[in-house]
């Protein structure tokens, strides 16, 4: 009997969980910087540069937001290092080359930590409606009940993932409205 085929892009299974999700941004730095060695020689430095933030930001879809950084910092270092002239030491020439520099390392930054809280929102946006699917079914069975009271008491207490809301009860309404009333009076002298 065959063993069933793996997708081309799976990662193999006995790596570490992180280093699994990371290898298509790790593989994405590896094909940029081979295409700059590529291409060295046959683009000027603005061009190799523009590869570089490309393979950055293509990589940082996979890598979480540390390690983008620090993999742009060292790739903006080795590319001076490698391409920009004087070759083979961290010495600028040109000022423009040294804005150049700078401005890549700054996008690569900028574009890390946009996709760094797109990602925090996505999963603040799954935590919501998780808990909005929660708060509609517990509403399903209050409203498919014949005595909603009487089913979950009149003290019940929902747990929404680490959040607790109460049922509507008026007299604690009423307490709460007063209580706001009575701190946003002004005083009287």
């Amino acid at each position: 009997r065959l063993a069933p085929m793996k997708p081309d892009n799976a990662a193999p299974q006995d790596l570490p969980e992180a280093l699994r999700q990371a290898w298509p941004g790790m593989l994405v730095w590896v094909l940029g910087w081979g295409l700059l060695q590529g291409l060295d020689g046959r683009m000027d430095l603005s061009n190799l540069a523009m590869l570089l933030v490309l393979s950055s930001a293509i990589a940082t879809l996979w890598l979480p937001v540390l390690a983008s950084l620090a993999l742009s910092t060292v790739a903006v270092l080795a590319f001076n290092w490698h391409f920009v002239p004087p070759r083979g030491t961290f010495h600028v020439d040109l000022g423009q080359h040294a804005i150049l520099l700078g401005a890549m390392l700054l996008l690569n930054w900028i574009v890390a930590a946009l996709l760094a809280a797109r990602q925090q929102q996505a999963s603040r946006a799954r935590r919501l409606a998780s808990q909005a699917e929660q708060l509609r079914l517990w509403g399903d069975r209050l409203r498919d009940a014949a005595d909603p009271l009487a089913q979950h008491g009149a003290g019940a207490i929902l747990q929404v993932e680490g959040a607790t809301l109460e049922p509507y009860a008026p007299e604690a309404h009423a307490e709460a409205v007063r209580l706001a009333v009575e701190s946003s009076k002004p005083e009287v002298l």
